[in-house]
């Protein structure tokens, strides 16, 4: 499990057939499905909390990381996809994107470590439990999925949307493109149908929900320094969904005018003064 979860973790970019980006831009692309993605920047959070002096785990950490290092990039960050729809037991699908830079002797190091791989064309792939385990060129995928599938044909489908066009939708790269130990972006239209039954509204309704959040996305970015977790968010919200929002802007706020000087440790304060817009009563009157 030590060593999975270690190679789940270690992806990034290369010089090879696509950089890692690339590849999740083209994944989204094709997957309109997909709801949250990102990547985590797992090797600087180990090293930020001081892995090596972890009691019992620390030197087993260090020894995977020492066996996979010509084998994988583990000093960049991970990649993953959630796709929707949402299910009791969680997403339909998650997706792990890793960096390959010696694929043969990848699939020889996990294959002495127990695991069955079989191949097809220049796939390698391996399935345990929920889980199912792809390498082809440079780049290696993981999926973990409550639905039954079979493990060659879910792997090859993902690959080739990795192969696909890149997305042409510019705040999908500038959130791919970001700096932080955590990134998340967040497809605003794709999470809520992932977790809402359009089949529910009526038509206009559901017409309207989807004009409104068409291109609208949120991201989250998170870095730990000095013992501080520095948590910054945007919105990239349609013109249309911002004119629903209730957030305004209010320089001349009593609130600001009783701040003093100094350093804020921290502050928080809200006014909610807004119409309400149900889901379900979006009718003619919003058009």
């Amino acid at each position: 499990i030590c060593t999975l979860s270690l190679l789940v973790v270690s992806c990034g970019n290369k010089g090879g057939e696509r950089e890692m980006n690339e590849y999740l831009s083209a994944f989204l692309n094709e997957n309109k499905t997909v709801f949250l993605f990102g990547k985590a920047d797992v090797n600087t959070i180990l090293e930020k909390v001081e892995y090596k002096s972890i009691p019992k785990y620390g030197a087993v950490i260090e020894s995977v990381k020492k066996s996979f290092a010509t084998l994988i990039k583990e000093d960049s960050p991970m990649c993953y996809a959630l796709e929707g729809p949402m299910t009791p037991q969680g997403p339909k699908a998650f997706y792990g994107f890793i960096d390959v830079t010696n694929p043969e002797e990848l699939v020889k190091k996990l294959t002495k470590e127990g695991y069955d791989f079989d191949k097809d064309g220049d796939l390698s792939y391996t399935e345990f439990g929920d889980l199912c385990l792809g390498i082809q060129k440079d780049l290696a995928i993981i999926i973990s999925t409550n639905e039954k599938r079979v493990a060659k044909d879910a792997l090859q489908a993902a690959f080739d949307k990795c192969y696909g066009d890149l997305s042409e939708e510019e705040t999908v790269s500038e959130i791919i493109e970001k700096e932080g130990d955590f990134v998340v972006g967040l497809n605003v239209e794709a999470m809520y149908d992932a977790t809402t039954s359009m089949a529910q509204m009526d038509a206009k309704t559901a017409e309207k929900m989807k004009e409104m959040l068409a291109g609208s996305f949120m991201d989250v970015t998170v870095n730990f320094e000095n013992g501080e977790a520095k948590i910054v968010s945007k919105n990239y919200f349609s013109d249309l969904l911002k004119s629903k929002m209730y957030l305004k802007t209010d320089e001349s706020a009593a609130l600001l005018k009783k701040l003093g000087h100094g350093v804020p440790q921290v502050g928080f304060a809200m006014n909610l003064d807004m119409d309400k817009y149900p889901l379900n009563n979006l009718t003619a009157d919003e058009e």
